[in-house]
């Protein structure tokens, strides 16, 4: 992949070709995050964002998924201000172009990070929002974030709550084929059952 996207670059740039730039740096800054060189990935996503800022101004789908990414390096280098820094700025995008399922991937982020950062309220507020998203595009995300939100509650004692919301999670990952999703709710039924005894 590495190889073809830089050759995809290197001709892309000489024909000024900016979408098909963009294209290859993404899967450059791709390969970079998946290998653990954030420096790196953080130098190809924000040399996407300024192109898509200057000369693909009207892409903002692009755009938003560039700022989205650079969220994720920000956040795996445990930078959270900057990660929200760039999550908020892709979703004030997002939110303004109706872009759905960006807009689902942001707020599950910004919720990520504040329940991360013991921000509870903040993130009940955005994962709440996200899930009603979820229900009115019928996004099959919408058990993650349900198991999310069960999470908080089990942080916050709320043990009702808790099991409230992976139940209505469980329903919803009945049929799914997101094996990381079923997991992480397998995961947290067993901590509510221990906490619970």
């Amino acid at each position: 992949v590495v190889f073809y996207a830089q050759k995809g670059y290197t001709i892309a740039k000489k024909n000024k070709d900016f979408e098909q730039q963009v294209k290859a740096i993404q899967f450059l800054g791709n390969a970079a995050i998946i290998k653990g060189n954030y420096k790196l990935a953080n130098q190809f996503f924000s040399e996407a964002k300024r192109i898509f800022e200057i000369h693909l101004s009207q892409n903002h789908e692009g755009l938003v998924k560039t700022l989205g990414s650079l969220g994720v390096i920000a956040s795996e280098q445990s930078n959270y201000n900057k990660a929200l820094e760039y999550y908020f700025q892709g979703k004030k995008i997002a939110d303004q172009h109706q872009l759905g399922n960006i807009q689902i991937i942001l707020n599950n982020n910004i919720g990520v990070i504040y329940k991360s950062t013991n921000r509870y309220s903040d993130a009940l507020k955005i994962l709440s929002e996200t899930q009603l998203l979820q229900q009115k595009t019928k996004h099959p995300g919408r058990g993650t974030t349900l198991t999310n939100i069960a999470t908080i509650y089990e942080q916050l004692n709320q043990y009702n709550q808790a099991k409230k919301y992976l139940d209505w999670a469980s329903a919803e990952l009945k049929n799914s084929q997101d094996y990381r999703a079923i997991g992480e709710w397998n995961n947290n039924m067993g901590s509510y059952y221990f906490k619970t005894n």
